[in-house]
């Protein structure tokens, strides 16, 4: 069996299509631990077979991995079994050995996915860092902002949900980047960028620093039709008038730690 290293990598497309199904945290974070275990069972890579082979773990090993820690209750293996059984995303799932036991196949979909991937288009998940997100939306905020972690300039917009109130919007994303912030020990600022044709909310922006980002100057700084502007640290949530806000970067950021006084292409 391969060496445990925490960490799996999926492609992208497949973490979106994860995040697509609006999966509760719990199920998703399982999910994950189980496309983990495809890895430890050494199944993928160069001539794996075209079907996915039936696989099968504990499920104290499935959960440790993800969390929640030390727990002994199967009430969230027994959600996610039920609700990956009617995903897609599986063809057979099953508790086993009075549910101590998780054994399931992936769907075609899936395994094609995984079984021979995409390495110029993937995300790279720590099962231990994503143990520490408790929300669906917390999870695709980290998602996102991880799959970036090797830009020189990372962002990623979040859509507006028109469904909730601006002030639900914004609590929302702002707690979530306080989450993936602390966790990652990161400074992430973010804007409610409005609509070209109206004043009216468009999607937010996310701007990540972190050691080895390489921003032009201020240019994290600048957004497009910027309605207010966020900073969130493991410290906190700071707004921000957009009119003001680049007057202030010296209070935002130490550029020396940040490495912000170096020059890049522009953000992609």
């Amino acid at each position: 069996m391969p060496l445990d290293n925490g960490k799996v990598m999926i492609p992208w497309p497949l973490a979106e299509r994860l995040l697509s199904f609006d999966l509760a945290a719990p199920t998703l974070r399982l999910t994950i631990s189980m496309l983990h275990q495809l890895d430890l069972a050494g199944v993928c890579g160069p001539g794996s077979p075209r079907v996915c082979p039936v696989t099968w773990a504990s499920c104290a090993d499935l959960r440790e991995r993800v969390g929640p820690k030390g727990s002994n209750s199967a009430r969230e293996i027994r959600n996610a079994a039920a609700a990956l059984s009617t995903s897609g995303l599986v063809d057979q799932i099953a508790l086993l050995h009075n549910a101590t036991k998780l054994q399931w196949q992936f769907s075609e979909v899936v395994w094609e996915a995984m079984r021979v991937r995409d390495t110029s288009n993937y995300v790279l998940i720590d099962l231990e860092e994503l143990g520490q997100f408790r929300s669906q939306f917390q999870i695709s905020v980290y998602m996102n902002a991880t799959k970036r972690r090797r830009s020189k300039a990372p962002e990623f917009f979040v859509p507006y949900d028109s469904r909730v109130s601006e002030e639900a919007n914004i609590r929302r994303l702002t707690k979530a980047l306080m989450s993936v912030a602390k966790v990652l020990d990161w400074v992430c600022f973010t804007a409610l960028e409005l609509q070209e044709s109206s004043p009216e909310p468009e999607h937010f922006k996310v701007r990540i620093i972190h050691s080895a980002a390489r921003w032009r100057y201020h240019a994290y700084l600048l957004f497009k039709r910027p309605k207010a502007v966020w900073k969130v640290d493991r410290s906190g949530i700071t707004k921000f008038d957009p009119k003001v806000v680049c007057d202030e970067r010296a209070d935002l950021v130490q550029a020396d730690d940040m490495g912000l006084d170096h020059q890049v292409v522009d953000p992609v």
